[in-house]
């Protein structure tokens, strides 16, 4: 997979394909990456877009890991 990264606002973002496979909790989804699970928190504008997706679906994400939290945070969802 291709991986693209920009730095905004002093974080790395992350754009990149994606595997949908789905709701975590009401605040996060899980993804697979390059065959890797990855959780990433989300918003509850976000959830309302992505409780339209379905399990296995490809998706491009953008996320960045903020270190103060030690979470992966979507910022944008394909």
């Amino acid at each position: 997979m291709t991986h693209s990264w920009y730095v905004d606002d002093d974080e790395s973002l992350i754009k990149t394909k994606a595997q949908y496979i789905g709701l975590i909790d009401s605040h996060s989804i899980e993804v697979f990456i390059d065959s890797k699970p990855l959780a990433i928190q989300i918003t509850e504008a976000q959830r309302e877009k992505i409780e339209s997706f379905t399990p296995n679906q490809q998706i491009t994400i953008s996320y960045y890991y903020n270190e103060l939290t030690t979470q992966y945070i979507l910022v944008s969802i394909q």
